[in-house]
């Protein structure tokens, strides 16, 4: 084995690792799903793929989403509280639904699927009630109707908030998403 050598976390990384912790404390479920997205209409995903490499040169300013000045400010003191205390404010702030959904959205979508080849799921750890990790797409066999042919699988990520949506919703919500990716629906 090689040699290591500890390092202090950077500052700027308090936020997210105290995202991090509250988020493990949430009852999550989730699903490892494979979808077969060869019948999705192709010129579509092309588009969309150009729109989103075309998003990912956009220059943003260093607040990403928050760009103001005033989101700024906190986050440039936000490092210097204790870390307890850093940990209590946020894990009171992201127990309340109505703070969450104004200020992070109802659910999350991430996309890893770019950095890797062969089949890959995305682990993913969020305060939000839904989540969605988007991997890579891969060529497997399938059996279509007794004949075996090479399908482009989607391998995604579902993670489902147990503490507020119960599993026979759950289940039927992911099974009809499945569904509606599979026939390439709204594209």
């Amino acid at each position: 084995m090689g040699k290591f050598r500890t390092e202090p976390v950077k500052k700027s990384m308090y936020a997210i690792l105290d995202h991090l912790h509250v988020a493990a404390q949430k009852h999550h479920v989730y699903g490892f799903i494979e979808v077969d997205v060869t019948q999705a209409k192709l010129e579509d995903i092309n588009q969309i793929t150009k729109e989103i490499r075309k998003a990912q040169h956009t220059k943003m300013n260093r607040g990403g989403v928050l760009e103001n000045r005033k989101s700024d400010t906190l986050t440039k003191y936000y490092r210097y509280i204790p870390r307890f205390l850093r940990r209590w404010i946020y894990k009171k702030l992201t127990s309340k639904p109505s703070f969450v959904k104004k200020y992070m959205g109802t659910i999350i979508l991430t996309s890893v699927g770019m950095f890797g080849r062969g089949s890959a799921w995305p682990l993913m750890s969020s305060v939000h009630n839904l989540a969605f990790g988007v991997g890579s797409i891969s060529k497997k066999p399938r059996f279509i109707e007794d004949d075996l042919q090479n399908r482009q699988i989607l391998h995604l990520t579902i993670g489902l908030n147990h503490d507020i949506i119960d599993g026979g919703p759950s289940a039927r919500f992911v099974s009809q998403f499945i569904g509606l990716l599979e026939e390439g629906h709204g594209l």
